[in-house]
């Protein structure tokens, strides 16, 4: 019998900006109340400030410059297996909701079943640039990009329903998930 376990990754999260670091002023419920009733790692650190390059690292479970991915134009080298995969070879059934932009098309990421979002291809990316950087900032969009710091209004845009996917799933499924073989 595998034990159950559910990793919650936030994209582009400061953890000393909650509560639960100890921030004076900055409330943060429902982080504490994870942190109660789950596990909570004081020694960790995000692999690279771009979304591609640390999302690929913690999929791949390697430093990003292992995978060669320092932008968010890079591109995973095909030999590069995901922990979805890893799980897989085990006979664990593995269930990832949210993102995996850049790492892989979502039939190629060894996971059990996908759901979110999925998979896009990584962003930013203009091959006929030479050589290949992020959009320059005399175009539109990298003027738009450039100026992008700071509170969006939207910055949960989709993330709620990924939330409400991984609930709906865990309620369906997660308490008689003990094999791989019990769920199919």
């Amino acid at each position: 019998m595998h034990t159950n376990f559910v990793i919650l990754r936030s994209d582009e999260h400061n953890p000393r900006i909650s509560a639960l670091e100890g921030h004076p002023f900055i409330q943060t419920p429902n982080l504490e109340r994870l942190a109660e009733q789950g596990t909570v790692y004081g020694s960790h650190y995000c692999p690279s400030p771009l979304c591609m390059p640390s999302l690929s690292s913690f999929l791949a479970g390697r430093w990003a410059h292992q995978i060669q991915t320092y932008n968010n134009c890079g591109i995973v080298p095909v030999d590069t297996e995901s922990y979805g995969g890893v799980l897989d070879r085990q006979g664990i059934h593995s269930v990832m909701v949210g993102k995996v932009d850049g790492f892989r098309p979502v039939d190629e990421m060894g996971f059990s079943e996908m759901h979110g979002q999925g998979y896009r291809a990584p962003g930013d990316l203009n091959f006929g640039r030479n050589p290949l950087t992020v959009h320059p900032i005399i175009s539109k969009t990298g003027k738009e990009r450039q100026g992008g710091w700071g509170v969006k209004e939207n910055a949960g845009a989709g993330d709620d329903r990924k939330v409400a996917q991984g609930i709906k799933w865990i309620r369906k499924h997660g308490s008689r998930m003990d094999t791989r073989d019990q769920h199919q």
